[in-house]
């Protein structure tokens, strides 16, 4: 019984940082060409 606790925790625990680590990086992926855009537009704004 405690072994079958740990082994689920344990899976839980993995489980749960996978979905944080790919949270990250989709966050991370979905903010960076915003910040490209946001960098030319300033550029741009410049050159005029």
């Amino acid at each position: 019984m405690l072994f079958e606790n740990f082994g689920l925790s344990l899976v839980f625990g993995i489980f749960t940082t996978v979905a944080t680590l790919a949270c990250m990086y989709k966050l991370t992926v979905m903010w960076q060409p915003y910040e490209e855009r946001k960098r030319v537009v300033v550029e741009d704004h410049g050159h005029h």
